[in-house]
């Protein structure tokens, strides 16, 4: 969802701010355009709500649009709506991190945690042998990945987030002051209109080509939804990694968040008993 499109929305968003020395990568989860998009996004999404609301109020709404934090929290503040937001961000970085280390990617183990989009992983593993030494001592860092691997080098932990997402989310790498920075650590200014650009073109041509009798093939990605749609039909487990509301879950050691986990393992054991929808 592109409330206000890509012109004029989204091109006003990037070159606005840049008019006052502001750059941005991707922009659509922080900084200027995060905010407009929000703001312009939040009263669709919310209408969407609405519709499930009188339509399909036990639901749950799988929720891809960003800005994905400012999205589910209005969503949880404003309706009843079940709602997990979902990015490939993790599982598509856990694939890069294995080519790095030289692992198959389905025999990494790794847990995580953080907020869409800036998550670390707190484990890293292969066959139960921790990866993260490898991993800092890793000095064939290629140009895109070179702001990731700097803020691993300083913290100690790797960011689910692409490069060019995490340059804009901390303030070392675009500065006004520090244009050198940008060069040494390959940030991509713009990026986000230019994939933008291209996505356009290529919908374009998918266009031209099944008004000229194409088919298209369909290939399950990594993305979860299917995953979450399967475990809610037929009641098998399906772990993944999601944006919701912190109303005491993330912390057990409090007597809210023992509460809350109780009631979670609750309606669990419940939703088990009666068996899938």
């Amino acid at each position: 969802m592109q409330v206000g499109g890509y012109r004029p929305a989204t091109v006003t968003d990037f070159e606005l701010p840049k008019r006052f020395g502001l750059g941005q990568t991707i922009g659509h989860t922080v900084g200027i355009d995060g905010i407009m998009r929000g703001l312009r996004t939040i009263p669709v999404l919310l209408d969407v709500c609405r519709d499930m609301e009188e339509l399909c109020r036990d639901a749950l709404l799988l929720q891809y649009v960003n800005p994905m934090a400012m999205l589910c929290w209005a969503v949880a503040r404003a309706s009843p709506i079940r709602t997990v937001g979902l990015c490939h961000s993790v599982q598509g970085t856990a694939r890069e991190l294995a080519l790095d280390v030289g692992v198959p990617a389905d025999e990494l183990e790794y847990s995580c945690a953080g907020i869409n989009h800036l998550a670390f992983y707190l484990e890293l593993r292969h066959r139960g042998d921790d990866l993260y030494p490898e991993l800092r001592e890793k000095d064939d860092i290629p140009d895109w990945n070179r702001v990731r691997y700097e803020v691993l080098r300083h913290f100690g932990y790797f960011c689910t987030e692409s490069s060019e997402h995490l340059a804009e989310y901390v303030p070392w790498f675009i500065k006004r002051a520090r244009p050198e920075l940008v060069e040494e650590f390959s940030v991509p200014l713009d990026e986000y209109p230019r994939r933008c650009e291209a996505q356009i073109a290529e919908w374009e041509g998918l266009r031209a080509s099944l008004e000229n009798g194409a088919g298209v093939s369909v290939i399950r990605s990594d993305e979860y939804a299917s995953r979450i749609v399967r475990a809610l039909e037929t009641g098998e487990p399906f772990t993944f990694n999601a944006n919701v509301m912190n109303d005491g879950h993330g912390d057990a050691r409090s007597a809210h968040g023992r509460r809350a986990l109780a009631r979670r393992d609750l309606r669990a054991r419940r939703s088990s008993a009666r068996g899938p929808r």
